[in-house]
């Protein structure tokens, strides 16, 4: 067993599925994100910091998924037209995890 299949198999991820995934023909071949756990909490206080018209933060991450995620945020709300800021913490100044310094 190759290491793909063992890291597939220990995520109970099917081989099809995650090949639909990896190479989707179309946005709409991707998984609907209203089947993630908590999904709904997190849209709905979305929803109340923009009518609130709260500051909404983006704490990244420094890794490469980290980072093109943090944009990915940042792009979407300015598409929303609602100013967001965002922080990506250094790993050698801030450490791993989040850090209760740049949440002020």
């Amino acid at each position: 067993m190759n290491f793909l299949d063992k890291l597939l198999t220990y995520y109970n991820i099917d081989i099809d599925d995650f090949n639909e995934l990896k190479n989707p023909s179309s946005l709409l071949d991707l998984p609907d994100t209203n089947n993630i756990k908590g999904m709904d909490k997190v849209v709905e206080r979305i929803h109340k910091a923009i009518n609130n018209k709260e500051k909404i933060m983006i704490y990244g991450d420094y890794d490469c998924d980290g980072i093109c995620a943090t944009s990915i945020m940042v792009k979407t709300f300015q598409k929303l037209n609602y100013k967001v800021g965002y922080i990506i913490p250094s790993r050698y100044i801030d450490g791993y995890g989040l850090n209760e310094k740049n949440a002020e």
